[in-house]
């Protein structure tokens, strides 16, 4: 890292952000891939090392984020993970744990951007990780999706079928609109 900015004090610190405010201007771009964070890192010069220092910062927001989220100080948690998934915005279990924090803090303030932003990161997650059962789950709970893995594995052949599960999802909220106007009953 001294190779990029000298004795500028925290080289590493600098370095980080410099790359998370970068990575961030590619993430809103629409197709984002892991090949622009792999150009993005070439473009800095990092070396083998500055590789491994980026790890290490992402590991320790991500441990400080589960942190603070085990004992309920969900700030200071997606503060950590909002960190965490800049540094990697390819890793679910940063934006599984990230949808999860706002999750919990919605349940406690009822701040709709809470609840907008944890389906924005646990639907992050399953974009990542498309079996990721606890994100479904998660999601499940916010009221966001009511299919779990098993039934898009019993949907096909166990690839993601979102036609499929559209219209199945589809076919529930009719059922349910139909139990709801008392045109369907249940015995």
């Amino acid at each position: 890292m001294k190779e990029l900015f000298g004795n500028a004090g925290t080289d590493e610190e600098i370095l980080v952000q410099t790359y998370m405010s970068r990575a961030a201007a590619l993430q809103s771009q629409p197709k984002f891939t892991a090949a622009d964070i792999d150009q993005l890192t070439r473009e800095l010069g990092f070396t083998e090392n500055d590789l491994q220092t980026l790890d290490a910062y992402y590991e320790d927001h991500l441990a400080r984020g589960k942190g603070f989220s085990k004992y309920g100080r969900w700030d200071e948690a997606i503060t950590q993970l909002q960190k965490a998934a800049a540094i990697k915005p390819f890793a679910a279990e940063a934006f599984y744990e990230l949808g999860t924090a706002y999750k919990k803090r919605w349940q406690r303030e009822a701040d709709p951007r809470d609840k907008a932003a944890a389906e924005k990161a646990l639907t992050r997650c399953l974009e990542i990780m498309p079996d990721h059962e606890a994100a479904f789950q998660q999601l499940g709970e916010l009221g966001r999706y009511a299919v779990s893995v098993e039934t898009v594995g019993s949907l096909g052949s166990g690839k993601m079928n979102w036609e499929k599960i559209t219209g199945v999802a589809i076919a529930v909220m009719i059922f349910l609109g139909l139990v709801a106007l008392g045109l369907w009953t249940l015995r």
